[in-house]
């Protein structure tokens, strides 16, 4: 019985079909002033997409309450005990993504890449270090991503560097920084004994980190 939830977490998730998005169900116009140039618009867009792979987990879990039955009470006090556990890491992840926005809409990201470009070509090497920055400061490759990959696109394009070489580096630096991102800390440790020890956490992988980062 035991095995039978995650068998239905996993036959839901890998038999989940790919719905494309809902559509554009919110847009917002923001203007940027670019470095060089006439001031610009740009459309930060939210795709609705209720179909995702998010949703998989949530029929996985509807069709296990099916199965076992379990009663409001045991219902009450799993959803609160998790809650206790969780609301820290589902805060973190809204408060990222905000300051990857603010980061990137403000023209922040534009003044950090005209400052880096002063640097030259060395910066190829810098490259993954602000990656694993970018992974430390948002918790998710996914998330540096959003935050420094405008910063080192256009880095690359006043290098005159190949479109996609800064923006690839960036995604290889986050990676190996993940162990210390606060992010991953704060989800992996909510379901252990060490809520609300994420720095614990971090100290300990910092070290190993620091020896592999310049490898």
């Amino acid at each position: 019985m035991d095995a039978l939830p995650r068998a239905h977490l996993c036959r839901c998730c890998v038999d989940w079909p790919v719905v494309p998005p809902a559509g554009d169900q919110l847009a917002q116009t923001v203007s940027l002033g670019p470095i060089f140039g006439d001031a610009q618009s740009i459309s930060s867009t939210f795709n609705f997409a209720p179909f995702g792979g998010g949703t998989s987990t949530l029929v996985a879990w509807l069709v296990i309450l099916a199965i076992l039955r379990p009663s409001w009470e045991t219902l009450k006090s799993v959803f609160s005990r998790t809650f206790r556990q969780m609301w820290g890491a589902l805060l973190v992840a809204f408060f990222i993504f905000a300051l990857a926005y603010v980061f990137v809409y403000t023209g922040m990201a534009n003044s950090l890449a005209y400052g880096l470009s002063k640097i030259g070509v060395f910066f190829v090497v810098l490259a993954p270090i602000l990656g694993w920055i970018g992974v430390a400061l948002s918790g998710s490759n996914t998330a540096t991503n959003a935050m420094f990959g405008p910063v080192q696109a256009m880095t690359g394009r006043l290098l005159n560097l190949p479109v996609l070489m800064l923006p690839s580096f960036n995604s290889v630096g986050a990676e190996v920084g993940k162990p210390i991102a606060p992010q991953t800390a704060s989800v992996g440790v909510s379901t252990s004994k060490l809520v609300r020890s994420e720095g614990q956490v971090i100290r300990h992988n910092m070290g190993g980190l620091s020896l592999c980062s310049p490898i």
